[in-house]
């Protein structure tokens, strides 16, 4: 999942890239299943301007 705050960042961050463990699914549906926050990402912004993507 690749996120880009406008303004800030020059190019997309691959955000779960550093340690990231993996689980190859199933041959119809290789998406993670261990990681299904990044087939439907939440976004949001604290007070203090964070993003947070979960």
């Amino acid at each position: 999942m690749y996120a880009q705050v406008v303004g800030e960042d020059r190019a997309p961050v691959n955000l779960p890239a550093p340690g990231k463990s993996v689980d190859l699914g199933t041959p119809q549906d290789a998406r993670s299943p261990r990681f299904t926050a990044s087939l439907f990402p939440s976004v949001a912004i604290g007070e203090d301007g964070r993003v947070v993507v979960a």
